[in-house]
Formats: structure tokens, sequence, C-alpha cells
């Protein structure tokens, strides 16, 4: 798999180059409130940009796509460190870090996105029990999906066991072999080098007050507050599953399963979040 995914492409079909029409509606879409990158760049300034600068970064955003090379200053994240309320200050895990990446990598991500939802039908790559992300699915249709199974089982007076598996670190944890393998099975062709640019030599610097780490590079995992992330968890989600057992998950770190059990395997390492574990038995309409 490792060499497929190290065999270089040359020929294939171009992407077409993005209208102003469409960077100015990604744009425009953008939350003002979220903060900026590195770049200090906001969404507010992206919004007043005059039409001879909009120009400019049309014609910068063009020549990624035609090189098909992520530049490395929009792949530089920020991590800032906010403290847990209640959690003592000296330990690592008292606090949450938040990465900040730059605004405009943010609106090139939604471009490609936008293209590949076009181009490709994701119905085809993301398993029909996957709603987290998804537009016209919600929580509360999951919801009635387990409870239907639930219902069933109790009217035949059969056993109904469901296990709420929540994976810790399921986007610091994708395997980027992997995850190229499968974008290059499943995706036009013409995606995958620039894909690959986009994960390959990312770094990050950690500030905390008014102190800067120096750049550190990531080895795995993807950006979990970009709009491709979710289709990152999906590319390497794995449909192993016994006959007998159906699946639901809401969120790409959360699997529940309804009997019997079946743990999901990876080919890297996956970890239980040991601080949600659920385990609920049925039976003839009792809780167990």
């Amino acid at each position: 798999m490792e060499q497929d995914v190290g065999t270089p492409i040359h020929q294939h079909e171009r992407l077409k180059p993005f209208t102003l029409k469409e960077i100015k509606n990604e744009i425009t879409k953008l939350n003002h409130k979220k903060s900026p990158g590195i770049g200090l760049i906001t969404a507010k300034m992206l919004k007043e940009l005059p039409q001879e600068v909009l120009l400019n970064l049309r014609y910068i955003l063009n020549v990624i796509i035609r090189l098909e090379y992520w530049p490395k200053s929009l792949k530089q994240a920020q991590i800032i460190m906010l403290p847990k309320p209640g959690n003592n200050p000296i330990y690592v895990k008292s606090y949450r870090p938040i990465s900040l990446l730059p605004t405009i990598s943010k609106v090139l991500e939604k471009l490609i996105l936008k293209r590949i939802n076009k181009e490709s039908n994701p119905q085809d790559w993301i398993p029909n029990h996957q709603f987290g992300f998804r537009q016209d699915h919600s929580t509360v249709q999951q919801c009635h999906r387990v409870a239907e199974t639930i219902n069933k089982a109790l009217e035949s007076r059969q056993f109904c066991t469901a296990a709420f598996l929540d994976v810790s670190q399921a986007f610091e944890k994708v395997w980027h072999p992997g995850l190229l393998f499968k974008i290059k099975k499943l995706l036009p062709i013409k995606y995958y080098n620039l894909l690959k640019s986009y994960l390959q030599e990312r770094h990050y610097v950690t500030k905390y007050k008014n102190e800067t780490s120096r750049s550190f590079q990531i080895h795995s995992g993807v950006p979990q507050e970009v709009s491709s992330a979710p289709y990152s968890t999906y590319y390497t989600h794995q449909n192993y599953r016994h006959p007998g057992t159906q699946r639901w998950a809401h969120l790409p770190t959360t699997q529940p399963y309804l009997q019997p059990m079946l743990t999901p395997r990876q080919p890297h390492e996956i970890s239980r979040n040991t601080s949600s574990p659920y385990r609920i038995g049925y039976k003839n309409g009792k809780y167990e």
C-alpha cells in the first residue's frame, strides 16, 4: 500500500481554476468571530478586501491548484492552551488545546471540498450509519433508528445489548498512508497530488500567554476544525461488523453497536476514551 501511495501521478486532468464568484461566496460565509492563525488575517479583513486584491487572491489560489502544492505557510498551525475550569494548572491535561489555522487556507479548503462534493458522490464512501457532519442527518433521527431496533428486539422477546464506544483522539490518530490510499482509490485522481501536499509537512507552534514554542512537525492526524476533517475520518473508517450487529455513528469518534458487540479494528493504534463508557442491556422490556 505504501508503494502505491508513493507512486507519483504525472498525467491527469487538471483542476479548473476558481472563479472570483466562487471565492467571494466562500469568504462571505466565513465566521468573523473565529480567531485567525499565525498570519493574523481575519475573516473580517477578507470580507473588506477591494476588487483588485481579490483578483490577486484568486491568482494565488489558482496557482496553488495548478502546481498541486499546498504552501507551508498555509499549513502552519498555532495552538493556544485554554485552562479547563476546576483543574490543577500544573498538569498538561488541565488545558484544552485549540488549533488556529490561516483563514486563507480555510477558504481554499472550502473551495476544494465543494468541488469534491460536486464531482463525486459522497454517499459512495460515507457509511450509511454515519450521521455526524452530514446534511439532513441529525442526532434525533439517529436516536429513532436505535430505538426502532431496540423495540423490534423487545417485541421478539430477544436480548438487545448496546455498546457505545468513544474513540480517543480520533482526529489526531488518522493514519496518513491509509488515508492517502483511500483518497487515491475513491476520489477523482486529479485531487490526489494536492491533497497529499495538504497532509504532508504540516507544522505547529504552541502559544501560552506571551510565550511561543519552536515549530514542530505533525506526523499523523488531520486538522479537526476545518471543513475536510470529517471526511478524513470517514476515509479511514472501517466497516468490520458481525452479520448480526447493527451500527450507528453520530460523530466520527463515537461508534455505537448493538448485539453482538464487536470492536472496530484500524491499521493503526486506537484507544478508547475511558471517561465515557456505557453498556446497556434490554431484556423482556426491562433495563439490565
